[in-house]
């Protein structure tokens, strides 16, 4: 059973009074990156409505998070999580593991309410059959409400698959049969995809008209592909998760180019860090046959492509023009890109060599520093 009591006295404590026994953890901040300590982080997140308490079975005593969905919740509840594995939930401590910038800004971005806004927005429907779960709730009642909630997704408005109508080219047809019901086609993975095979799914079809539709409750609800283009391009993290809780392909094409080709595009880095967590393929091709590393380097953002890079992104994989994406640093002239790539080169050489070394770890986030004080200087310059 879940730690905690209604009765105990630790109910009435406020986040920040709660949090002074683990003030010995916390750390610096390291402000080119915006990155909060596990105080302030704390302080942070518990203030959001809802996270006080456990998302899952509202236990007071919640200071474990899931950081792709955007939860806080208890240690009992966290357990199943971890079982869901983490291609569902990405389960840390709220008191002891410290999370990077842009994973800060999701965290802070969603919240328990939020998030069962979304997730739990049909569960009146199924109450009889998924009982809510409270803190004296056993393991099997746990995992038998957990799993109906983020894997299933039964609460949710969401159909088994996406449809899109695709018309086809004969423009002579004009009922319903012009018409092919087809799931978004997920780009091909580096292993798939060649240029030939890439020409010839694309000649299949003529995309004059595409929707993406959730039909639930006998309420139509219609996402074009602008919309959902809209929602990365604005940096929109809460409607690109109940997209995703609705069934929406996280590594559908868009307009030639995946969610996580959009997100680059447009240097939303808060953006990326979600739809990565939640399974964007970091090394898929778009219809140029660019990563989304190839687009980062084009933009010239050392923070934005180190973003990737720390996140595996293959370096050596080339585009449609045969370019690798230092080559495409270079080809725009982009020199702190150039930089970058020089010192992850010799960053991989000496691990290689000698896996404790972090001498050169802190000469990548000097480097990056250095920049984003400059930036920082000149943009306060212009003001």
């Amino acid at each position: 059973m879940c730690r905690c009591d209604s009765n105990e006295t630790t109910n009435n404590i406020t986040p920040r009074q709660e949090l002074q026994q683990y003030s010995s953890q916390d750390e610096p901040i390291k402000k080119f990156k915006n990155v909060l300590s596990i105080r302030e982080f704390y302080l942070h997140i518990r203030s959001l409505p809802g996270n006080t308490i456990c998302a899952d079975c509202r236990c007071s005593d919640a200071k474990w998070i899931s950081i792709n969905l955007g939860i806080i919740i208890c240690i009992e509840c966290s357990g199943v999580h971890r079982s869901l594995g983490v291609h569902v939930s990405k389960v840390r401590s709220l008191t002891m593991d410290s999370l990077e910038s842009k994973q800060q800004e999701v965290m802070l971005s969603l919240g328990n309410d939020i998030v069962n806004s979304i997730y739990m927005k049909f569960y009146n429907c199924w109450g009889r059959e998924y009982p809510l779960i409270t803190k004296d709730s056993t393991r099997s009642e746990r995992e038998y409400f957990i799993k109906a909630k983020y894997v299933k997704k039964i609460f949710t408005e969401r159909l088994p698959s996406i449809n899109i109508g695709i018309k086809i080219c004969d423009n002579n047809f004009e009922d319903n049969d012009s018409y092919v019901d087809h799931q978004y086609l997920p780009l091909p993975t580096t292993e798939t995809l060649s240029v030939k095979s890439f020409e010839r799914s694309e000649s299949r079809l003529s995309c004059e008209s595409e929707t993406i539709k959730f039909d639930n409750s006998g309420n139509d609800e219609l996402f074009l592909p602008d919309v959902v283009y809209d929602v990365i391009k604005n940096n929109n993290i809460v409607k690109m998760l109940e997209l995703l809780a609705n069934g929406f392909d996280i590594n559908s094409v868009i307009q030639g180019n995946t969610p996580l080709h959009i997100a680059v595009k447009y240097n939303n880095q808060g953006m990326i860090e979600f739809l990565i967590l939640n399974g964007g393929k970091i090394n898929a091709f778009n219809e140029d046959l660019d990563t989304p590393l190839h687009i980062a380097v084009t933009i010239g953002d050392p923070l934005l492509v180190y973003q990737l890079i720390k996140r595996n992104a293959d370096k050596s994989i080339k585009n449609k023009k045969g370019l690798t994406p230092l080559e495409c640093a270079m080809e725009n002239e982009h020199a702190n890109v150039v930089v970058l790539f020089r010192l992850v080169d010799l960053k991989d050489e000496c691990t290689n060599v000698d896996s404790n070394n972090t001498m050169l770890d802190e000469n990548i986030d000097d480097f990056l520093s250095n920049l984003q004080i400059q930036e920082n200087e000149y943009k306060e310059s212009k003001i």
